[in-house]
């Protein structure tokens, strides 16, 4: 028998598989977190997977964001868990998008 994948996550280990993809990036992302982690904790530890973070663009003219998406949906309500977003699966498969805001 062999162990479970932790990257695919399990219902014996209350966590949630989660497969990031960035489009710059040349390979998804493979993470694990806990079933009760916020969309905004599981968002900014997929930003430091990539090695991205939000800010003022080089000209500062505007500002650099990362939306997450599941499938079409953008997941806004950054308390909603890890969890609720991938029930009744074990794992969820998010999109990493880059949005620059102009004139902020």
């Amino acid at each position: 028998m062999t162990a479970p994948n932790p990257a695919k996550g399990s219902p014996d280990d209350k966590t949630i598989g989660v497969t990031a993809t960035y489009l710059p990036a040349r390979q998804p992302a493979q993470l694990t977190f806990p079933e009760t982690a916020g969309v905004g904790a599981v968002k900014t530890g997929i930003m430091e997977k990539f090695g991205v973070a939000e800010g003022p663009t080089p000209d500062g003219q505007g500002q650099i964001v990362f939306q997450l998406f599941d499938k079409d949906e953008q997941l806004t309500d950054m308390s909603r868990t890890i969890g609720d977003v991938a029930a009744p699966a074990r794992h969820v498969k998010l999109n990493l998008v880059k949005q620059i805001v102009q004139g902020s």
